[in-house]
């Protein structure tokens, strides 16, 4: 078992549980978008970003194990703005129908905090 600490609560998880999953398995919430267990576990959205302590940038918490003695907090003070600027980056680079030619026009630009 391993024990981790998220949004200030104590908790103990199997070895190779995400973030995500130890979260979901006590009843704390973190949005996430392209998470689907078994086929889709690479992180891209980053809507489940959360901040790490210890660590600079934000980890998604969909594809990232939890490690023995990790303080995590969700939502970050940070983290909602940088997920806003990854979702809208990633749907800006898709097409809005299937009848639509060319990249969507929105702009891309990553905040500062990204």
């Amino acid at each position: 078992m391993v024990n981790v600490t998220i949004n200030d609560k104590a908790i103990q998880v199997p070895e190779g549980t995400t973030i995500l999953e130890a979260a979901q398995m006590n009843h704390i919430a973190i949005p996430h978008l392209c998470f689907l267990k078994g086929l889709n576990e690479i992180g891209a959205c980053r809507v489940c970003a959360v901040e790490v302590e210890g660590l600079e940038k934000l980890v998604p918490a969909c594809n990232n194990a939890a490690e023995e003695g990790m303080v995590i907090r969700t939502p970050p003070r940070f983290a909602r703005p940088a997920a806003s600027t990854w979702s809208s980056c990633s749907l800006s680079t898709t097409r809005a129908a299937p009848n639509v030619r060319g990249p969507a026009t929105a702009p891309c630009r990553p905040s500062p905090t990204t």
